[in-house]
Protein backbone atom coordinates (compact mmCIF):
# COMPACT_ATOMS: atom_id res chain seq x y z
CA UNK A 1 0.00 0.00 0.00
CA UNK A 2 2.71 2.36 1.04
CA UNK A 3 3.98 1.75 -2.78
CA UNK A 4 0.90 2.44 -4.52
CA UNK A 5 0.22 5.88 -2.04
CA UNK A 6 3.80 6.64 -3.31
CA UNK A 7 2.93 6.51 -6.84
CA UNK A 8 -0.35 8.65 -6.42
CA UNK A 9 1.64 11.39 -4.84
CA UNK A 10 4.10 11.56 -7.46
CA UNK A 11 1.54 11.28 -10.07
CA UNK A 12 -0.11 14.30 -8.83
CA UNK A 13 2.86 16.32 -8.57
CA UNK A 14 4.28 15.41 -12.21
CA UNK A 15 0.66 15.87 -13.74
CA UNK A 16 0.41 19.21 -11.58
CA UNK A 17 3.33 20.42 -12.62
CA UNK A 18 2.85 19.79 -16.71
CA UNK A 19 -0.19 21.69 -16.17
CA UNK A 20 1.25 24.88 -14.92
CA UNK A 21 3.83 24.75 -18.37
CA UNK A 22 1.02 23.99 -20.05
CA UNK A 23 -1.15 26.89 -18.83
CA UNK A 24 2.18 28.97 -19.38
CA UNK A 25 2.88 27.97 -22.96
CA UNK A 26 -1.14 28.70 -23.68
CA UNK A 27 -1.07 32.03 -25.57
CA UNK A 28 1.11 31.03 -28.28
CA UNK A 29 0.42 27.31 -28.79
CA UNK A 30 -2.08 28.02 -31.93
CA UNK A 31 1.00 29.29 -33.80
CA UNK A 32 2.58 26.16 -33.68
CA UNK A 33 -0.48 23.94 -33.84
CA UNK A 34 -0.45 21.22 -37.13
CA UNK A 35 -2.22 18.66 -37.74
CA UNK A 36 -0.63 14.80 -38.14
CA UNK A 37 -1.49 11.45 -38.09
CA UNK A 38 -2.62 11.31 -34.34
CA UNK A 39 -4.25 14.59 -34.79
CA UNK A 40 -3.30 17.92 -33.80
CA UNK A 41 0.01 18.80 -32.34
CA UNK A 42 1.34 22.09 -30.63
CA UNK A 43 5.34 22.82 -29.17
CA UNK A 44 2.92 23.06 -25.94
CA UNK A 45 2.12 18.81 -26.10
CA UNK A 46 5.77 18.24 -27.14
CA UNK A 47 7.23 20.35 -24.20
CA UNK A 48 4.66 19.15 -21.73
CA UNK A 49 5.36 15.60 -22.84
CA UNK A 50 9.12 16.08 -22.62
CA UNK A 51 8.43 17.18 -18.72
CA UNK A 52 6.39 14.58 -18.18
CA UNK A 53 8.94 12.12 -19.10
CA UNK A 54 11.93 13.54 -17.61
CA UNK A 55 9.99 13.64 -14.12
CA UNK A 56 8.43 9.67 -14.68
CA UNK A 57 11.91 8.95 -15.76
CA UNK A 58 13.68 10.40 -12.44
CA UNK A 59 11.02 8.85 -9.80
CA UNK A 60 10.34 5.50 -11.68
CA UNK A 61 13.68 4.37 -13.77
CA UNK A 62 12.73 1.02 -14.95
CA UNK A 63 9.06 1.97 -15.56
CA UNK A 64 7.81 1.94 -19.37
CA UNK A 65 6.29 5.04 -20.38
CA UNK A 66 3.43 4.90 -23.75
CA UNK A 67 2.80 9.12 -24.87
CA UNK A 68 0.97 10.16 -27.47
CA UNK A 69 3.48 12.16 -29.02
CA UNK A 70 6.45 9.37 -29.08
CA UNK A 71 4.97 6.87 -28.57
CA UNK A 72 6.55 3.92 -26.55
CA UNK A 73 10.46 3.85 -26.18
CA UNK A 74 10.25 0.33 -25.09
CA UNK A 75 7.20 -2.41 -25.51
CA UNK A 76 4.60 -2.33 -22.26
CA UNK A 77 6.73 -3.83 -19.14
CA UNK A 78 5.69 -4.69 -15.35
CA UNK A 79 5.13 -0.78 -14.43
CA UNK A 80 4.23 1.64 -17.68
CA UNK A 81 2.92 4.89 -17.94
CA UNK A 82 0.36 6.00 -20.16
CA UNK A 83 0.50 9.73 -20.42
CA UNK A 84 -1.44 12.16 -22.75
CA UNK A 85 0.46 15.12 -22.25
CA UNK A 86 -2.38 17.66 -23.08
CA UNK A 87 -6.03 15.77 -24.07
CA UNK A 88 -8.29 18.38 -25.93
CA UNK A 89 -5.16 19.97 -27.59
CA UNK A 90 -7.82 21.84 -30.21
CA UNK A 91 -9.74 23.55 -26.87
CA UNK A 92 -6.65 23.96 -25.56
CA UNK A 93 -4.86 26.04 -28.10
CA UNK A 94 -8.81 28.16 -28.92
CA UNK A 95 -8.62 28.81 -25.34
CA UNK A 96 -11.41 26.97 -24.26
CA UNK A 97 -11.25 25.55 -20.65
CA UNK A 98 -11.63 21.94 -21.20
CA UNK A 99 -8.16 19.94 -21.66
CA UNK A 100 -6.20 18.47 -18.98
CA UNK A 101 -3.47 16.12 -18.23
CA UNK A 102 -4.11 12.44 -18.00
CA UNK A 103 -1.33 9.74 -16.83
CA UNK A 104 -2.38 6.10 -15.51
CA UNK A 105 0.31 3.60 -13.73
CA UNK A 106 -0.29 0.14 -15.18
CA UNK A 107 0.99 -2.91 -13.38
CA UNK A 108 1.38 -6.57 -15.17
CA UNK A 109 -2.51 -6.30 -16.73
CA UNK A 110 -4.05 -3.99 -14.95
CA UNK A 111 -4.15 -0.45 -13.91
CA UNK A 112 -3.38 1.06 -10.43
CA UNK A 113 -3.17 4.46 -10.16
CA UNK A 114 -4.26 7.41 -12.61
CA UNK A 115 -4.41 11.05 -12.49
CA UNK A 116 -6.33 13.32 -14.78
CA UNK A 117 -5.22 16.81 -14.37
CA UNK A 118 -7.99 19.93 -15.10
CA UNK A 119 -5.83 22.32 -16.84
CA UNK A 120 -7.67 25.58 -16.50
CA UNK A 121 -9.27 24.46 -13.48
CA UNK A 122 -6.40 23.61 -11.41
CA UNK A 123 -7.88 20.40 -10.03
CA UNK A 124 -6.71 17.17 -10.43
CA UNK A 125 -9.10 14.04 -10.16
CA UNK A 126 -6.87 10.69 -8.53
CA UNK A 127 -7.21 7.20 -8.09
CA UNK A 128 -4.86 4.13 -7.00
CA UNK A 129 -6.59 0.97 -6.37
CA UNK A 130 -8.29 0.22 -3.67
CA UNK A 131 -8.67 3.35 -2.20
CA UNK A 132 -12.09 5.43 -3.42
CA UNK A 133 -10.76 8.03 -5.35
CA UNK A 134 -10.56 12.78 -4.90
CA UNK A 135 -10.58 15.53 -6.44
CA UNK A 136 -7.94 18.19 -4.57
CA UNK A 137 -7.50 21.80 -5.87
CA UNK A 138 -4.16 23.25 -7.14
CA UNK A 139 -4.20 25.80 -4.23
CA UNK A 140 -4.22 23.00 -1.74
CA UNK A 141 -0.92 20.75 -0.42
CA UNK A 142 -2.40 18.07 1.13
CA UNK A 143 -4.15 15.15 0.37
CA UNK A 144 -5.82 15.04 3.66
CA UNK A 145 -8.01 18.28 2.44
CA UNK A 146 -9.22 16.30 -0.71
CA UNK A 147 -12.89 15.91 -1.57
CA UNK A 148 -14.27 12.40 -2.05
CA UNK A 149 -15.90 11.52 -5.17
CA UNK A 150 -18.44 9.17 -6.69
CA UNK A 151 -20.76 8.32 -9.46
CA UNK A 152 -24.49 9.38 -9.76
CA UNK A 153 -27.00 7.50 -8.62
CA UNK A 154 -29.13 7.52 -12.17
CA UNK A 155 -30.98 4.14 -12.37
CA UNK A 156 -32.15 3.98 -15.87
CA UNK A 157 -30.82 4.94 -19.33
CA UNK A 158 -33.65 7.39 -19.99
CA UNK A 159 -32.81 9.95 -17.51
CA UNK A 160 -28.96 9.43 -17.93
CA UNK A 161 -26.34 12.60 -19.29
CA UNK A 162 -24.44 11.01 -21.37
CA UNK A 163 -20.47 12.70 -22.76
CA UNK A 164 -19.22 10.91 -26.40
CA UNK A 165 -17.02 12.08 -28.63
CA UNK A 166 -15.16 11.69 -32.25
CA UNK A 167 -12.59 13.00 -34.18
CA UNK A 168 -12.37 14.13 -37.95
CA UNK A 169 -9.95 11.49 -39.40
CA UNK A 170 -9.57 9.98 -43.05
CA UNK A 171 -10.90 6.86 -41.92
CA UNK A 172 -14.28 8.29 -41.59
CA UNK A 173 -14.88 7.48 -37.87
CA UNK A 174 -16.41 10.83 -37.26
CA UNK A 175 -19.14 10.06 -40.10
CA UNK A 176 -19.81 6.56 -38.64
CA UNK A 177 -19.89 7.54 -35.06
CA UNK A 178 -22.41 9.92 -36.26
CA UNK A 179 -24.42 7.83 -37.71
CA UNK A 180 -25.12 6.00 -34.46
CA UNK A 181 -25.87 8.97 -32.38
CA UNK A 182 -29.44 9.41 -33.04
CA UNK A 183 -30.61 5.70 -31.30
CA UNK A 184 -28.42 6.86 -28.44
CA UNK A 185 -30.28 10.15 -27.99
CA UNK A 186 -34.07 8.10 -28.39
CA UNK A 187 -32.85 6.34 -25.31
CA UNK A 188 -31.03 8.78 -22.83
CA UNK A 189 -32.07 12.16 -21.59
CA UNK A 190 -29.58 13.78 -23.65
CA UNK A 191 -25.79 13.72 -24.80
CA UNK A 192 -22.64 16.29 -24.82
CA UNK A 193 -19.77 16.46 -26.75
CA UNK A 194 -16.80 18.10 -24.77
CA UNK A 195 -13.70 17.14 -27.21
CA UNK A 196 -11.40 15.68 -24.04
CA UNK A 197 -11.63 12.27 -23.25
CA UNK A 198 -10.19 11.97 -20.19
CA UNK A 199 -11.93 15.07 -18.43
CA UNK A 200 -15.18 13.51 -19.92
CA UNK A 201 -14.55 10.28 -17.79
CA UNK A 202 -13.27 12.37 -14.58
CA UNK A 203 -17.25 14.22 -15.03
CA UNK A 204 -18.76 10.79 -15.08
CA UNK A 205 -16.40 9.87 -11.85
CA UNK A 206 -17.34 12.71 -9.99
CA UNK A 207 -20.93 12.32 -10.79
CA UNK A 208 -22.06 15.29 -13.07
CA UNK A 209 -22.65 12.44 -15.92
CA UNK A 210 -23.81 8.97 -15.81
CA UNK A 211 -22.27 7.43 -18.77
CA UNK A 212 -19.53 7.70 -21.28
CA UNK A 213 -18.90 5.85 -24.99
CA UNK A 214 -16.26 6.26 -27.67
CA UNK A 215 -14.62 4.63 -30.30
CA UNK A 216 -11.59 5.75 -32.37
CA UNK A 217 -9.53 7.90 -29.16
CA UNK A 218 -6.16 8.49 -30.13
CA UNK A 219 -4.86 5.85 -28.17
CA UNK A 220 -4.96 3.82 -24.31
CA UNK A 221 -3.55 7.11 -22.88
CA UNK A 222 -6.52 9.10 -23.50
CA UNK A 223 -9.28 6.60 -21.94
CA UNK A 224 -7.41 4.52 -19.24
CA UNK A 225 -7.00 6.88 -16.73
CA UNK A 226 -10.29 7.85 -16.42
CA UNK A 227 -11.54 5.32 -17.05
CA UNK A 228 -9.89 3.48 -13.78
CA UNK A 229 -11.01 6.89 -12.06
CA UNK A 230 -14.99 5.89 -12.71
CA UNK A 231 -14.34 2.72 -11.95
CA UNK A 232 -12.90 3.64 -8.62
CA UNK A 233 -15.71 5.65 -7.97
CA UNK A 234 -18.18 3.00 -7.71
CA UNK A 235 -18.86 2.43 -11.85
CA UNK A 236 -17.98 0.05 -14.62
CA UNK A 237 -15.50 0.76 -17.34
CA UNK A 238 -13.89 -1.40 -20.52
CA UNK A 239 -11.35 -0.41 -21.87
CA UNK A 240 -10.89 -2.11 -25.76
CA UNK A 241 -7.85 -1.62 -28.07
CA UNK A 242 -7.25 -2.08 -31.91
CA UNK A 243 -4.03 -3.32 -32.22
CA UNK A 244 -3.52 -2.91 -35.73
CA UNK A 245 -4.40 0.88 -35.57
CA UNK A 246 -3.42 1.32 -32.15
CA UNK A 247 -6.38 3.39 -31.93
CA UNK A 248 -8.47 2.59 -28.37
CA UNK A 249 -12.33 2.58 -27.08
CA UNK A 250 -13.71 2.91 -23.76
CA UNK A 251 -17.27 2.73 -22.38
CA UNK A 252 -18.39 4.16 -18.45
CA UNK A 253 -21.07 4.65 -16.49
CA UNK A 254 -22.27 4.47 -13.13
CA UNK A 255 -22.58 0.76 -12.99
CA UNK A 256 -26.84 1.05 -12.57
CA UNK A 257 -27.11 2.39 -16.92
CA UNK A 258 -24.10 0.13 -17.85
CA UNK A 259 -26.38 -2.98 -18.86
CA UNK A 260 -28.70 -0.51 -21.14
CA UNK A 261 -25.83 1.77 -22.19
CA UNK A 262 -23.31 -1.63 -23.30
CA UNK A 263 -26.40 -2.73 -25.37
CA UNK A 264 -27.03 0.12 -26.98
CA UNK A 265 -23.85 0.96 -28.20
CA UNK A 266 -22.52 -2.78 -28.28
CA UNK A 267 -22.41 -2.00 -32.38
CA UNK A 268 -19.82 0.68 -32.13
CA UNK A 269 -17.26 -1.23 -30.62
CA UNK A 270 -17.13 -4.08 -33.48
CA UNK A 271 -13.48 -4.98 -34.33
CA UNK A 272 -12.01 -3.73 -30.60
CA UNK A 273 -10.17 -6.35 -28.70
CA UNK A 274 -11.31 -5.81 -25.14
CA UNK A 275 -8.42 -4.59 -23.12
CA UNK A 276 -9.64 -4.06 -19.39
CA UNK A 277 -12.17 -4.11 -17.64
CA UNK A 278 -12.31 -2.32 -14.08
CA UNK A 279 -14.90 -2.18 -11.72
CA UNK A 280 -17.55 -4.61 -9.60
CA UNK A 281 -19.73 -7.15 -13.01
Amino acid sequence: MQLIAHWVNDLLEVAAAAGDLALELRPKSRASAKRGPAGVVTEADVAVETLIRRELQQRFPRATIVSEETGPLTPPGPLTFYVDPIDGTVNYYHGLPYCSVSIAARSVDCTVAAVVHDIVGRVSYVAEAGQPPFLIRRDQHSIASATPIQVSETQQLRDALLITGFSPDEHGEARRSARFLPVVLGMCEDVRRFGAASLDLATVAIGRADGYWETSVGGLWDVLAGAFLVAQAGGRSLVYHDQATGRAAALSSNAAIHAELAKATEAQFAGYDLFEAMGAA
